[in-house]
């Protein structure tokens, strides 16, 4: 991302460059302009080394601190579990709403076909339109809730690990 306005960096190649030319360069820069960015880029060599040394760091710290590491990544992959079961609990929740509008709506529909004021017809479209949402909706909703469900248990199986290990430390 270019440090200057905020876009992406696009890769640069050419079959006259070298491979030590492939660049990355501000994609602002490369439609618009000077006038919008300045003319920076990152040989993707560079960029290369940058990421390989990373992971060089990254991968001694875990093979000189085991611990440490592990209990790193449990608490991200945890911080994601909440996440995503968060994510779905307001997925769920924007379902049910939903399934409560087609309920009202459709017991309006009713009335308004028995009042008269639609055709048979009319209704029965409009009924089959509102039947399949609530269908698809109540199929995902089932989908979404097993997939909640499933989180829960991986997120209540990690604090049982978790728990362990601190009892298993104290001793």
């Amino acid at each position: 991302i270019c440090a200057d306005c905020g876009s992406t960096m696009v890769l640069h190649r050419a079959r006259t460059m070298k491979p030590t030319q492939n660049n990355f360069t501000c994609r602002t820069y490369k439609k618009a302009g000077s006038e919008v960015c300045t003319a920076h880029y990152i040989r993707e060599c560079v960029l290369d080394e940058i990421v390989l040394e990373d992971i060089r760091r990254v991968t001694a710290m875990a093979r000189d601190h085991t611990q440490e590491f592990a209990a790193y990544i449990c608490d991200r992959q945890s911080a994601e579990l909440r996440r995503e079961i968060r994510r779905q609990e307001l997925e769920l929740s924007g379902m049910k709403k939903r399934e409560a509008e087609l309920e009202a709506i459709f017991k309006r529909l009713y009335e308004d076909s028995v009042l008269g004021r639609i055709t048979t017809e009319q209704f029965q479209t409009l009924s089959a339109s509102y039947v399949a949402e609530q269908e698809q909706l109540k199929t995902e909703r089932k989908a979404v809730s097993r997939e909640q469900r499933e989180a829960e248990k991986q997120r209540q199986f990690e604090l049982k690990q978790q728990k362990r290990k601190e009892k298993h430390r104290g001793r």
